[in-house]
């Protein structure tokens, strides 16, 4: 007998149909800067857009670090990119191919752990 708790009929049809495992579904962070908030939300909606990530989080830091000898201080935006492992190489290639800096970060966390419901919904979004 299969049991299901707390699923929308649309979640568990789009599951069953595209038999989506949920446990191998490996979720990260991609986390990179911009210059301005206009090309961090412009990177964010290409990235939601294209379906490489469910959710982008931008807000505003200060960055010290050096640059051709110099220690610089600049106001930057930082984007934080919630998606799949599957997608990480297509992001790496979207931000390199759409970042305004010569060299971009573009840096990977591994999530230990995230809850059922939105692991559900993140492979609805991305698959």
């Amino acid at each position: 007998m299969l049991r299901i708790f707390s699923r929308s009929e649309k979640t568990i049809k789009f599951l069953l149909l595209r038999k989506v495992d949920i446990k191998r579904t490996h979720m990260v962070f991609i986390y990179t800067t911009c210059s301005d908030e206009a090309r961090a939300r412009e990177l964010a909606g290409k990235m939601v857009s294209d379906k490489l990530a469910v959710c982008v989080n931008i807000w505003r830091i200060g960055s010290i670090y050096r640059w051709e000898g110099e220690l610089r201080e600049e106001k930057e935006v930082a984007i934080l990119i919630q998606t799949n492992e599957s997608k990480v190489q297509q992001i790496e290639d979207c931000v390199l191919q759409n970042h305004a800096y010569s060299v971009p970060f573009a840096g990977v966390v591994d999530i230990r752990r995230v809850n059922r419901e939105y692991k559900e919904w993140m492979s609805e979004i991305i698959h």
